[in-house]
């Protein structure tokens, strides 16, 4: 069969102690990590990538946003009304998976049906 994908981050005090460490060193730690999971086969991948998402130009930092208990409940409404001809999107106005690329996708498939009902 295919090989799966494994996908993993790097937090808080971990992400710390390895944001100045080489490429390498990453890959080792990171790879450790998935062995201890899934076993031996996890540090042999036929394809390895590395992002530090704090030296990433638009993210500056991270790969979602940070919300608090009460965040996306009390401003989620706010979020996905449009603002004058402007339609809102993006992984943080998903009410589904907010944070990630599915819901990213949902969030551009909800503000492209209110702009379709517009024109």
């Amino acid at each position: 069969g295919r090989p799966g994908v494994l996908v993993g981050f790097m937090e808080g005090n971990q992400s710390r102690r390895l944001y100045g460490a080489s490429k390498a060193a990453r890959r080792k730690a990171a790879l450790e990590c998935l062995a201890r999971y899934f076993g031996n086969a996890a540090l042999h991948p036929t394809r390895y990538l590395d992002m530090v998402w704090a030296t990433e130009r638009y993210s500056r930092g991270a790969y979602g946003t940070f919300n608090p208990p009460g965040v996306l409940t009390a401003l989620g409404p706010q979020t996905t009304r449009p603002v004058g001809p402007l339609h809102l999107a993006g992984d943080g106005t998903s009410p589904e998976w907010p944070g990630y690329m599915d819901g990213a996708i949902r969030s551009g498939q909800r503000a492209a049906k209110e702009v379709l009902v517009r024109l």
